[in-house]
């Protein structure tokens, strides 16, 4: 028998929340480690649906409307980055 801290329906509600909140825990772990599933099918040269990505600024940019593009690159860079700066060279 489980032994409830503090005394009487107070320690069984902390219990009860505790076990829901734990077994609440569990599941979303699982659900986000199945998110990260390998995808069932190679996603290079893909098709992507529309989608929009803020930048720096806090421009959004839609997929959209860059259709008439006969491709569009998506890259990140880190400030000072030596790797980062040479990309960014490369794309400009």
């Amino acid at each position: 028998m489980h032994r409830f801290v503090g005394t009487g329906t107070r320690g069984m509600r902390r219990w009860i929340i505790g076990t829901v909140a734990g077994g609440l825990a569990i599941a979303a772990s699982a659900l986000a480690l199945a998110g990260h599933a390998a995808p069932s099918k190679p996603i290079a040269g893909a098709q992507a649906e529309n989608f929009t990505l803020t930048d720096q600024v806090g421009v959004g940019h839609t997929l959209y409307y860059h259709a008439a593009q006969s491709a569009v690159v998506i890259a990140t860079a880190a400030v000072g980055d030596p790797a980062s700066e040479r990309a960014i060279a490369a794309l400009s």
